[in-house]
């Protein structure tokens, strides 16, 4: 045993200035990677106030928007117009082949006429028998039964009427015509399809009313009817008011968000309806992580910013939240008291001198 641990304290000199070889490669390469971030402009991560708007996406709608669907049935016999075409109140935009509707109502108009004549007959026998009774040649029994009969004829011809009412009704509807002025968004049928009452035949809307459709979270919802003022933003960077806002008075059972409409002027020019918007809601005040827009770097879909650190300078990657004026709120990817490049093309350069001396 003496002898092996002779033997190992023999080849303590060898390892120990192999360790401290190999500590003096590790040193070296270490700091190949070391990065001067002297002169760096940087900016610390802390808690700041997110203000009191948020932003939210939202849904452009019409004011008018229908569906136009069939309300009898029958083949489509000619479509008078299509997608993006601007209609008028009153105007056709399909016909329906007509045949049985027009049958109905000619069979409809016959028995109107059978029952105007029974009730001419049932009047001038009611009247020839009161006359007879006033001289007393009948008895009452007689007399009532005839009243009876005319009223009876009354009656019928009062429905004969309806029906005749019915079927004009039903031909009528073999024309499809514009509900309001507007432009066509949807055309579900073709020439030569037979449709049912109920089947969609156009979609349209009015655009020149329009308002935005946003779902929003309870809370932020009970901020909103405190203080109803919002804003629109286009995608130009321009700001429009909102003239009125309507927030619903029942919260979603499943989602348990609120449905808010914000009514936007008329004649908004770019917006159309099903198109995504940005709106500026008052919201509480909070706090969060907020840097400037400018600390930004933005690749393809990533958003990263320059972490400085202690001889180092490395691009991360963080989730964005909310947007107030030239500020974003940070909701992960960075920590509180961490540093980053105000200036990230500045660190960018910095970045890549260290890797092209290497």
């Amino acid at each position: 045993m003496k002898s092996i641990a002779a033997h190992f304290r023999s080849f303590a000199p060898i390892l120990l200035v192999l360790t401290l070889t190999a500590c003096t490669d590790e040193a070296k390469r270490v700091g190949k990677a070391v990065v001067n971030t002297k002169g760096i402009a940087v900016i610390t991560v802390a808690y700041t106030a997110t203000g009191n708007t948020r932003h939210w996406d939202g849904v452009v709608e019409a004011v008018n928007q229908t569906t136009v669907s069939a309300q009898t049935s029958g083949r489509v016999a000619e479509v008078l117009v299509d997608v993006n075409d601007l209609v008028k109140a009153g105007q056709v935009l399909a016909r329906f082949s007509d045949v049985e509707q027009r049958s109905g109502q000619n069979r409809a108009l016959a028995g109107l006429n059978a029952m105007q004549a029974q009730v001419t007959e049932a009047d001038a026998d009611f009247k020839r028998l009161n006359e007879i009774y006033i001289k007393r040649l009948i008895s009452k029994a007689q007399l009532d039964q005839s009243l009876a009969r005319r009223d009876a004829a009354r009656a019928q011809l009062a429905a004969a009427r309806a029906q005749v009412s019915e079927s004009s009704q039903q031909l009528d509807y073999t024309t499809i015509r514009a509900p309001f002025n507007g432009v066509i968004g949807q055309r579900h049928v073709q020439a030569g399809e037979t449709v049912a009452p109920g089947q969609a035949i156009f979609g349209m809307n009015s655009p020149g009313q329009l308002r935005v459709r946003i779902s929003l979270p309870q809370a932020d919802a009970g901020v909103l009817e405190q203080n109803k003022h919002a804003k629109i933003v286009l995608n130009t960077g321009r700001e429009i008011s909102v003239e009125s806002i309507i927030v619903f008075p029942d919260a979603d059972p499943e989602t348990h968000t609120v449905t808010v409409r914000l009514m936007l002027p008329n004649g908004v020019a770019g917006l159309k309806p099903g198109m995504t918007i940005k709106a500026v809601l008052p919201a509480a005040g909070d706090q969060g992580l907020m840097i400037p827009t400018s600390a930004l770097v933005q690749r393809s879909e990533v958003t990263s910013v320059y972490v400085v650190a202690d001889n180092s300078i490395r691009l991360r990657q963080i989730r964005l939240g909310n947007r107030l004026g030239e500020q974003v709120q940070v909701l992960a990817g960075l920590r509180i008291g961490e540093s980053i490049a105000s200036d990230p093309l500045a660190a960018n350069i910095r970045l890549s001198e260290q890797q092209a001396s290497k």
